[in-house]
């Protein structure tokens, strides 16, 4: 990204990512302030108010 120091693997990811910068913020938290340029980057903020952790380690059985 030219603007911020996050890195893609794919054009189409940092295409939606560039949205973040120059567009409306329409997604908003309902459990706080904040808001999100599309949908995905707020379902995936709701996961820390919501406690979900969907990732799981196979060797030690945490879930992140």
């Amino acid at each position: 990204c030219k603007v911020c120091p996050l890195t893609f693997f794919t054009k189409s990811e940092m295409q939606i990512h560039s949205k973040s910068h120059t567009e409306a913020k329409p997604h908003k938290c309902p459990h706080c302030s904040k808001s999100f340029a599309n949908a995905s980057y707020l379902a995936q903020h709701l996961r820390i108010h919501l406690g979900v952790k969907p990732y799981h380690c196979s060797y030690c059985e945490k879930s992140f």
